[in-house]
């Protein structure tokens, strides 16, 4: 079946990629990016792995995305709020280069795509600003009991001002990739999870923003 409507992705519109998908700026809407998913990885026990995780057998060519749509959906259900700490889905497309899951963009305050926090630490301390934007990411997180995969500083948004607050967005990693997802299954285990990586989160921030600095 053939449609009429498949977007172009040119590779100008290119903004960044992961292990698992490239992220492309839309072409008509300014506000939204498109995640094109990469070939899975071939794992050892592949057919075992089918087999156990149905997730797999029915989203693979879209793994990823689903898992996001997942989690987000899990956490209004479960609080019946709406997070801010992650980009919103805003549906699939129809690319030149395979369907494509739409979310958000994270701005910043120029109005262009916001800078993640590893490129924020290259050029700002670890003060008092950063420091209540990071504790306030893992606050909502453990308020959502959200499950995050990877909170790398590449998979992380500054999004706000200096003047105004600062606030963090995750835009990849969200949801739990686990072959045995040990987190989901225990509160206590995702809230040490939590605080662990909170720490982790403000020690690489101010090595990352000292070792800028020495540079």
């Amino acid at each position: 079946m053939q449609n009429t409507h498949t977007l172009i992705l040119d590779e100008s519109l290119f903004l960044a990629q992961g292990s698992g998908r490239r992220v492309y700026r839309h072409p008509d809407q300014s506000a939204t990016i498109i995640k094109i998913q990469k070939p899975l990885k071939v794992k050892r026990f592949k057919t075992l792995r089918k087999l156990i995780n149905r997730h797999k057998r029915r989203f693979s060519s879209i793994l990823f995305s689903w898992v996001e749509i997942d989690e987000f959906a899990a956490m209004v259900a479960r609080t019946q709020h709406v997070p801010q700490f992650c980009s919103q889905f805003r549906g699939f497309v129809e690319t030149d280069k395979g369907v494509g899951s739409m979310f958000d963009m994270i701005l910043g305050p120029d109005g262009n795509i916001a800078p993640t926090l590893a490129q924020f630490a290259a050029q700002h301390p670890h003060n008092e600003t950063i420091t209540n934007a990071i504790d306030a990411l893992w606050d909502d997180i453990m308020y959502f009991r959200a499950l995050v995969w990877d909170p790398h500083f590449t998979n992380v948004l500054v999004a706000g001002s200096l003047d105004d607050g600062l606030r963090l967005v995750i835009v990849d990693g969200l949801g739990d990739r686990a072959f045995v997802p040990i987190k989901s299954w225990s509160d206590l285990v995702q809230k040490k999870h939590c605080e662990a990586m909170r720490a982790e989160m403000h020690q690489k921030y101010a090595e990352a923003s000292q070792k800028s600095k020495s540079n």
